[in-house]
């Protein structure tokens, strides 16, 4: 089982990777729908991660 801190340190790097990919769309700039659709999957998928990896 991994420490909690290695949890946490994980979760803050997935948020980190997710914003950044956010900031790399340009999430809330036009995007096309794909883009948007693209970007609702990958916050599912790590929301799924957290709550259910346990």
């Amino acid at each position: 089982m991994a420490s909690p801190m290695l949890d946490k340190a994980e979760i803050l790097a997935d948020l980190a990777n997710l914003l950044t990919y956010c900031l790399n769309m340009g999430i809330g700039e036009g995007e096309e729908d794909g883009d948007s659709e693209t970007w609702i999957q990958e916050v599912e998928e790590l929301i799924y991660h957290y709550r259910y990896r346990r």
